[in-house]
């Protein structure tokens, strides 16, 4: 009768337990989960604030990992070098776009920043050429970054690039037509004087 009773307390001890882990399982597990949903969130939030961000910037937007694989290759990119996102992410494929003089350079200038974590013109405005894939050479205006990923914490250099195909045509145009109005200023046989018409210099 007494082991009986025994066994009874036990098991009334074991259910009282059990239920009061339970709640104090939910009480503190339920909050904390809570904290991890909502920085889930936010991350999520961040992420596609971030893409929205790089998708709608008119500058090509491309960053490679250590293994030079891309991982970002944005809308303008896209536009700019001809190729899809699907024939460069995930690809070791950013030799695609430099131009075949400045492979090697190019392999040795990455290389040496994932060992060193230093860039060789830190922060710097490079005007540097690049090729579509029809094989056109055209100029950009190139600068570096870096930064790393969320999910991996694996730094991510990125590079962002802008077509200044138009600009170096104007400042050619420009050149051309500032050279037709010195040859036809020098190279004219009449008498020709600029007068400043304020003071009559």
């Amino acid at each position: 009768e007494k082991i009986n009773q025994v066994k009874y307390y036990e098991m009334v001890i074991y259910i009282i337990t059990l239920v009061a882990l339970v709640f104090i399982g939910y009480f503190i597990f339920k909050p904390a989960n809570k904290k991890f949903e909502l920085r889930a969130k936010e991350i999520t939030e961040e992420k596609d604030y971030s893409n929205i961000v790089i998708e709608s910037n008119t500058n090509a937007i491309i960053s490679v990992g250590k293994d030079l694989k891309i991982i970002t290759f944005n809308k303008a990119a896209e536009t700019i070098f001809g190729y899809s996102k699907e024939e460069m992410i995930g690809k070791d494929s950013l030799l695609k776009i430099v131009p075949s003089m400045y492979h090697a350079a190019h392999k040795i200038g990455i290389a040496n920043h994932f060992k060193t974590g230093v860039f060789k013109h830190n922060g710097a405005n490079l005007e540097l050429e690049a090729v579509r894939k029809n094989g056109e050479l055209f100029p950009i205006k190139i600068s570096f970054g870096e930064n790393e990923q969320v999910e991996t914490k694996e730094k991510i250099v990125i590079a962002n690039i802008q077509d200044i195909t138009v600009e170096k045509q104007k400042e050619k145009l420009l050149i051309t037509n500032e050279k037709i109005y010195k040859d036809l200023f020098e190279l004219n046989k009449l008498i020709i004087l600029l007068v400043n018409p304020i003071n009559g210099n």
